[in-house]
């Protein structure tokens, strides 16, 4: 937004923080406190890497310590910090009796209104936990990259239904699974 309101122009790069990005951005210079600012935000991002470099670690080290994390990880589309962040959000997994328990917990189910025998399904709840929402539908994307029976019904879904809503479906059913795999005991 920065460089927009000066009229700069993006280059032709996918990352503008990415190696081709950066480098452009080193040659880039523009004047006033513009370039003060774009300074500024560039060595805040630098010191916010450089903090997160130990905190990874950390998270790693949690996730291969963990049983729990660490067959969380074994999922397609899961990585260390999604395994931690759902272990810490779920939580112990045996308060709920099964996988669409698990769901209506972290929001993913759909709003339900009855009245006088008519039912109307509205957009998901988004009760509970934001961050397990957020993660659940974060390793959702991934499952399309799978090859298995769920991908073919998540791609199959996509085309029906578009992207957005099939993501919250197959987070929805990710719970199912994730119930499934979770160790007990």
């Amino acid at each position: 937004a920065l460089l927009l309101r000066q009229g700069v122009r993006e280059p032709r790069v996918s990352k503008l923080f990415g190696k081709r990005g950066t480098q452009w951005l080193d040659t880039l210079r523009v004047a006033g406190w513009a370039g003060t600012s774009l300074h500024g935000l560039r060595q805040l991002l630098a010191d916010v890497r450089t903090q997160l470099v130990p905190v990874l670690g950390t998270i790693r080290t949690t996730a291969v310590a963990d049983p729990i994390a660490r067959a969380l990880d074994a999922r397609p589309g899961f990585s260390p910090v999604f395994s931690v962040t759902l272990r810490a959000e779920v939580g112990i997994i045996t308060r709920f009796p099964d996988g669409p328990h698990l769901a209506s917990y972290a929001g993913l189910v759909p709003r339900v209104e009855r009245s006088g025998g008519r039912q109307w399904s509205g957009h998901i709840t988004k009760a509970g936990s934001p961050w397990l929402r957020w993660a659940l539908i974060q390793a959702a994307i991934h499952q399309l990259r799978r090859h298995d029976d769920f991908c073919r019904w998540a791609r199959r879904l996509a085309v029906r239904k578009g992207i957005l809503k099939a993501r919250v479906a197959i987070a929805r059913a990710l719970c199912d699974e994730l119930f499934d795999v979770w160790p007990r005991g």
